[in-house]
């Protein structure tokens, strides 16, 4: 990028930026993503609440996605 020059950017929607000096925009580096789900009464109620889960995460998965 340069400096002074105009640029086109958002994550949210557009926005500019205009840097003072030049530089570079890399990509951020982070590592996976560790959800923990318990779930009080064991394996039966685990059972019983796969769906509902694995739904909760599929939404929350996507919602994320969209943030990027």
């Amino acid at each position: 990028m340069l400096g002074g020059a105009a640029y086109l950017v958002g994550e949210r929607g557009p926005e500019v930026f205009r840097p003072a000096t030049g530089g570079e925009v890399g990509p951020v580096s982070g590592g996976g993503v560790t959800v923990n789900v318990a779930v009080d009464g064991g394996a039966p109620a685990l059972l019983r609440s796969e769906a509902q889960i694995a739904q909760m995460l599929a939404r929350a998965v996507s919602l994320g996605a969209r943030r990027m």
